[in-house]
């Protein structure tokens, strides 16, 4: 058996401080999910992945540890596209699991090992849905252009759409965090819903003390959607 990571033992210390007993699912030559959890008998499988810290994230983290303050350029997408990874690879292995027990619901939970954003809200969205554009109306008598719309691209590469990854009842983001007065460690476990999950995961089955549930909010023309809480 391998040995836990580090966000597999974070997981299990969350589920067991709720009073909810995380079932590790055997290895076995078709992939599976990490772990079986019961609500009132219904049950729901786990996927637990982390983000691993790359050579930018080394360099991101070594001076704000040594000095307090670092700089770093990169794009949203490139933030979302280690996010996504982790989401296809556990889309295999909830796949292979829901060959036999397809009607249950699934969810991947993602941990920041790396320590550089990776399961803050934004980039969370921009992984699920894609990345935002500004589309402007350039008028020919020469006035200024106007904003016409604001959404998510038509041609990206967002890892939640009706025809993929619909498996997936949610993304969830592991968090271990500090009071920066009391200096408390507290775990929180944040949900994303999927709009397009054909086995939903109902949020009054996994409710408490730092477990929030969010859901894209519906779209209204010439506005960004964001999450709203459930």
């Amino acid at each position: 058996m391998l040995r836990a990571t580090k966000s597999e033992k974070l997981f299990e210390e969350f589920c067991k401080s709720h009073c909810v007993i995380p079932v590790r699912l055997p290895e076995c030559s078709d992939k599976q999910p990490d772990y079986e959890l019961s609500f009132d008998g219904q049950k729901v499988i786990f996927e637990i992945k982390q983000v691993e810290p790359n050579e930018a994230d080394k360099e991101w983290n070594a001076p704000l540890g040594n000095q307090g303050i670092t700089t770093q350029t990169r794009t949203p997408d490139k933030v979302a596209e280690r996010v996504r990874n982790l989401i296809e690879s556990a889309a295999d292995q909830i796949k292979s699991y829901h060959k036999v027990n397809a009607d249950t619901p699934a969810v991947v939970v993602i941990y920041d090992n790396a320590n550089n954003s990776y399961t803050d809200t934004y980039a969370i969205k921009t992984a699920m849905h894609g990345w935002e554009q500004v589309s402007f109306n350039v008028p020919s008598n020469g006035q200024p252009p106007e904003v016409v719309e604001r959404g998510f691209g038509k041609r990206n590469n967002k890892a939640m759409r009706p025809d993929k990854n619909e498996q997936i009842s949610a993304i969830a983001t592991l968090d271990e965090m500090w009071d920066v007065i009391t200096k408390e460690r507290r775990l929180t476990l944040c949900f994303y819903h999927n709009n397009y999950a054909t086995r939903r995961f109902t949020p009054v089955w996994w409710r408490g003390n730092n477990i929030f549930h969010c859901i894209l909010e519906d779209k209204v023309q010439g506005q960004f959607q964001d999450w709203k809480l459930l």
